[in-house]
């Protein structure tokens, strides 16, 4: 992970990306990061499915496994709406792992009023490269919290609540 880039480029392709531990993508990110002079610092891989496949996923109650994934406009207030439930209905998420995950949103990655019942979260060495990020209201229960070297680029975070 680059965390010290100035500005990157993020191209979808549609070619299966396999991670390390053998879980597949239909569709590859490539993600090119640049410094300030605009000189190429380095490029990573990350599978990219359709938030939609992760809203899924969280409907059917599975487990989410989101490392090395990249995720696009990733927003529980969406899913709300999508469902008919209130702003502050919680979503519960199980065993939430996003490690070395890159997160872009154009506006908002809303994981408010997200219920985390047991077991770690992780949230290590994620990338939270453009938006705010929210995590307003969630409920962590059981288990470790861990943002261990987590990125927040534009420094617009929420934990309130």
């Amino acid at each position: 992970m680059f965390s010290g880039y100035s500005t990157y480029r993020v191209e979808i392709k549609d070619e299966e990306f396999t991670a390390d531990d053998g879980r597949t993508c239909p569709r590859t990110a490539i993600v090119t990061f640049f410094d300030r002079a605009h000189e190429h610092i380095g490029t990573e891989l990350y599978g990219a499915p359709e938030t939609i496949e992760i809203y899924k996923m969280i409907e059917k109650g599975e487990n989410l496994n989101l490392d090395n994934f990249f995720i696009k406009d990733f927003s529980l207030g969406t899913y709300r709406r999508h469902h008919g439930l209130g702003k502050k209905d919680f979503i519960e998420l199980k065993n939430l792992s996003a490690r070395n995950t890159f997160f872009e949103s154009d506006i908002i990655t809303d994981f408010s009023f997200s219920l985390f019942p047991d077991g770690d979260v992780s949230f290590e060495g994620a990338l939270f490269a453009r938006g705010k990020v929210s995590f307003n209201g969630s409920d962590f229960r059981n288990g470790n919290v861990i943002f261990s070297g987590a990125v927040f680029r534009d420094g617009n975070i929420d934990f309130a609540g």
